[in-house]
């Protein structure tokens, strides 16, 4: 009761249940023949696992993707090559870069607003 703001120990204290839960349900489900031993992996260690994991781990709308741009080059080629080549007009090769743009943001942007609003990402940084 040192910290004495009440949300805050009550979510530690709803932590810890859950710590202990999957530890004692880890431990029910090794198997008494596994290379693990049992008697020097105690809860001390489960404990500094997953405080290891939780320090490099965090959430949000991150999803680890880095800005590609091959289809743009690629659309821009063949736009060019579309209009060079005398098979159209700049509109129409403008009207086909448009719909890939379009077709871009909604892939990243729109559709995992609207079909994954409950799905959290966790993202695991390997270094600080």
């Amino acid at each position: 009761q040192e910290l004495q703001y009440t949300p805050l120990v009550s979510m530690i204290n709803i932590q810890e249940k859950s710590y202990m839960k999957t530890y004692n349900n880890i431990m029910k489900d090794i198997e008494p023949q596994s290379d693990l031993d049992l008697q020097k992996f105690t809860y001390d260690d489960f404990l500094w696992g997953c405080d290891c994991a939780k320090s490099r781990a965090f959430s949000g709308s991150y999803n680890g993707a880095a800005f590609d741009p091959k289809p743009y080059v690629l659309t821009l080629l063949l736009v060019a090559a579309y209009v060079g080549a005398g098979l159209g007009s700049l509109e129409q090769a403008s009207n086909g870069a448009a719909l890939v743009l379009c077709g871009s943001v909604l892939k990243d942007f729109v559709l995992p607003k609207i079909l994954l609003k409950n799905y959290k990402k966790y993202i695991i940084c390997p270094f600080i």
